[in-house]
């Protein structure tokens, strides 16, 4: 009887302890949410009526229309180079031993535990230093150092579990390497490529940090231009954008777990 009840105790207080952490997560969201609908020019919740206005004035506002397609066009152009430069890296980690591995690997890594605000910083001490004029160039070359590492990690850990003798298999059967690559380790490490490309595109899209300190006015992303809008407006402008952005995010995450499913990155 007694350790029933233990058992139906713990139960509760694990259900519970779901359920207050989807709402730690998720209420803040969905308050924001509920505040775009609000007809009038105050933030307030629980919102006076419904309309759509703001949402109307989010996507014509040249503000923000530029912004995004800064971002996705930012997004999109370092994650297809983050992914060409990691299928080969990944496959050198993998297969290879050489001098120096472990800490080449580290050197890759190292953004994922750096501060984006401390990479910002540095890369515009770095620009300054070599004379770079700011440009679209160095935002490009900052987002790489970002989304690299997703990518390294996504397709290294798909690399991992690659049967190597069906290369060798397709080379004894007359293909050569690149025919080997092309036809069988290509098609075999797909889902680790697509599953990067799109974490890349994600990371590049959240970012704020870093960022702020490679922008000019004809390059700000989506996140930067919402930055100065509210400096200086706080409407519920915030909440249609916030949710554009929720809805980018939750799209990115259908996507991989619908072409790849994630649950063979997360195990």
């Amino acid at each position: 009887m007694m350790s029933k009840l233990a058992r139906m105790l713990g139960n509760a207080i694990l259900w519970a302890t779901v359920v207050a952490t989807i709402l730690y997560l998720w209420a803040p969201l969905a308050i924001d949410l509920l505040m775009s609908f609000e007809p009038g020019s105050v933030l307030r919740f629980p919102t006076t009526g419904f309309s759509l206005k703001w949402y109307e004035f989010f996507f014509t506002n040249p503000l923000f229309i530029n912004g995004m397609i800064v971002s996705f066009s930012l997004a999109i152009i370092s994650a297809v180079i983050a992914v060409l430069l990691a299928i080969p890296c990944s496959m050198a980690f993998v297969r290879f031993r050489f001098p120096g591995k472990g800490a080449l690997t580290s050197l890759f890594t190292a953004p994922l535990s750096t501060p984006s605000v401390v990479l910002g910083v540095a890369l515009l001490y770095f620009f300054s230093v070599l004379n770079f004029g700011a440009s679209f160039l160095n935002l490009i070359i900052g987002h790489l150092l970002l989304t690299f590492p997703y990518s390294l990690r996504t397709i290294t850990a798909t690399m991992f579990g690659f049967d190597t003798s069906l290369e060798e298999a397709s080379m004894n059967l007359g293909a050569d390497e690149i025919d080997t690559f092309r036809r069988i380790t290509l098609p075999i490490i797909s889902p680790g490529i697509i599953a990067s490309f799109i974490f890349a595109i994600a990371v590049s899209l959240d970012d704020v940090g870093m960022t702020q300190f490679l922008v000019i006015p004809q390059t700000q992303t989506l996140n930067i231009a919402m930055l100065g809008y509210w400096r200086w407006v706080l409407d519920p402008t915030v909440g249609a954008a916030s949710a554009f952005l929720i809805f980018v995010g939750v799209a990115l995450t259908l996507l991989a777990e619908r072409i790849v499913g994630l649950e063979r990155f997360l195990l």
